[in-house]
């Protein structure tokens, strides 16, 4: 079936909670931006296929006067589970709010276990049933579609996002058709920092305190990687994604060394990550060949790099590439715990 025909399919569903409803509950909380699938529909401008509840980033100092004013329409709390999310239903609708507080970089929504996201949600609009309305923006919806195992439902979501914003797509909603690279772009950057994440998870679990692998922040760390991207902090310094455009599954980073002991023709691969889905798929390999011509490009000479000391697959893998490590560790601290790093070199 062809992908009109498949839309124009998913049009012909029921709608558990209708577009005029979602209308009149944002009339009522003025201060929520629609998150989740009809988000997605107010992103792309039209109603894509049946929703049965409405996702809403609200304000957590207001949730008491939300609800209340909510109840004017007949719903009822059914699920408490402040300062993260409450949820209110009227017979099978049902509308969770994901609350939310000011922070640094946005307004953080409180996880369970004391980590946060950060909703970055500037000025971004969609409609719904021809009326404007606040709703995440394209990385926003990718970030947030992350992290779980995605569904039917959730894959058509990210291609119609995808499609409408040119914004790329991490695994599990993107597959490798070949091992391409190109410098990175801002469209890129939330897959990117998912991709980073999602390989944490697979590689250093077990190998360094797992609260610090919990403490990443999605929507903060977008925020951080598109203003490095906008204003390098080096002339020197490169992103390189893997991928075709609109897919990322692994990155490199690479600039004039940091050292304390370095000199000017000194080069670092200061960031290397590849999506678990695609290991041993020699992309890995060509991040890294790429990096180091990269750098002997911009004159570096020497070459380093730091990496996990109890991290022997990555260990292997650079070992396996001509990279020495030359003895020297760093321990890294972090509020969550530490960690230690053995350098590694190439020369010549």
């Amino acid at each position: 079936m062809c992908s009109m025909c498949r839309s124009a399919t998913r049009m012909q569903l029921p709608s558990m909670f209708s577009a005029e409803r979602v209308l009149v509950v944002l009339s009522v909380v003025p201060d929520a931006v629609v998150d989740g699938g009809w988000g997605v529909d107010a992103l792309v401008g039209s109603q894509t296929r049946a929703h049965d509840d409405l996702d809403l980033v609200a304000p957590g100092d207001a949730c008491d006067r939300i609800v209340g004013d909510l109840g004017t329409l007949g719903f009822e709390m059914c699920v408490d589970e402040r300062p993260t999310r409450v949820v209110v239903a009227r017979g099978d609708e049902r509308i969770d709010l994901h609350l939310v507080a000011p922070a640094e970089f946005g307004k953080a929504q409180t996880l369970p276990g004391g980590t946060r996201f950060t909703y970055v949600i500037g000025d971004s609009h969609g409609t719904i049933a021809g009326q404007r309305v606040p709703c995440l923006s394209a990385p926003m919806q990718v970030l947030t579609h992350c992290g779980y195992e995605p569904d039917d439902d959730d894959r058509a979501d990210m291609a119609l996002v995808a499609q409408a914003s040119g914004e790329s797509l991490p695994p599990p909603y993107a597959e490798l058709d070949e091992v391409v690279l190109r410098p990175a772009t801002l469209r890129d950057v939330a897959a990117l920092v998912v991709v980073r994440l999602r390989s944490w998870r697979a590689a250093y679990t077990g190998l360094m305190p797992q609260g610090l692998i919990d403490a990443i922040d999605l929507g903060a760390t977008w925020v951080n990687w598109c203003s490095t991207l906008r204003v390098p902090p080096t002339p020197s310094l490169r992103v390189t994604v893997a991928g075709n455009i609109g897919t990322v599954h692994g990155f490199s980073v690479v600039s004039a060394c940091r050292d304390d002991d370095s000199s000017g023709d000194v080069g670092e691969v200061r960031l290397l990550y590849v999506d678990p889905t695609v290991w041993n798929k020699r992309v890995g390999a060509a991040l890294l060949a790429d990096a180091v011509d990269t750098m002997h490009g911009l004159g570096f000479r020497e070459l380093r790099l730091w990496t996990l000391r109890e991290n022997a697959r990555a260990r292997s893998f650079y070992e396996r590439f001509g990279w020495t490590a030359d003895g020297a560790e760093q321990t890294v601290e972090q509020p969550q715990g530490s960690y230690v790093e053995v350098r590694y070199r190439l020369v010549g």
